[in-house]
């Protein structure tokens, strides 16, 4: 049985790697860890994130977050580099756990630039991981626009995760954008937690 550190957001991709992964198919052993990175979302992500670790892990950790390091760009507000910093914690506390896998529902396949590669290079380099450090799922998935559509794809509950910068949820943002329309198909409403 493999045992893997699921990055645990508490949003849709997040669940549905999960899924995947935790599911007959692969049937492995998560044990989630949320990292909290924005405090205009915090306890509804928390919440999320305790939810699916319920469903689909073995433990689940909540770690420390960095929220004073708050910068605003984009239209985003949160701290920078969040998806590499995340990932990062999520080796580290793999190489903690003893095991090999961090699972993650990060979509490096509709990024500009897939920096996964060369963080798994940087981890190999400082001999401490050999050879595959991430497993992202919904790559599997190259003709699904996003987790949402995986979701329906598979049969993945997703009623109540978190995904939007703030709580309640702004409604406008990409990602309340991308769950709009979504209350007949897969259920809540909007599919936000509130």
């Amino acid at each position: 049985m493999t045992d893997a550190v699921l990055l645990n957001s508490g949003g849709i991709d997040s669940r549905v790697a999960a899924a995947i992964m935790a599911g007959e198919d692969y049937g492995w052993h998560l044990h989630s860890l949320h990292i909290p990175f924005n405090p205009y979302n915090r306890e509804a992500c928390k919440g999320a994130a305790g939810r699916t670790a319920a469903m689909y892990c073995k433990s689940h950790e909540i770690a420390s977050e960095p929220d004073n390091w708050i910068t605003q760009f984009k239209g985003f507000k949160g701290c920078p580099h969040t998806g590499v910093y995340v990932h990062l914690l999520g080796a580290m506390y793999a190489v903690y756990r003893g095991f090999k896998w961090v699972v993650s529902g990060y979509r490096s396949d509709v990024m500009a630039f897939d920096w996964t590669g060369d963080l798994t290079n940087l981890l190999s380099a400082s001999k401490v991981h050999q050879g595959p450090v991430f497993s992202m799922p919904l790559k599997l998935y190259k003709g699904a626009a996003d987790g949402l559509e995986v979701a329906k794809e598979i049969g993945v509950d997703v009623s109540d995760t978190h995904s939007c910068w703030t709580d309640p949820p702004c409604g406008t943002c990409h990602k309340c954008e991308a769950r709009s329309g979504t209350t007949a198909t897969v259920g809540g409403s909007g599919v936000h937690s509130q």
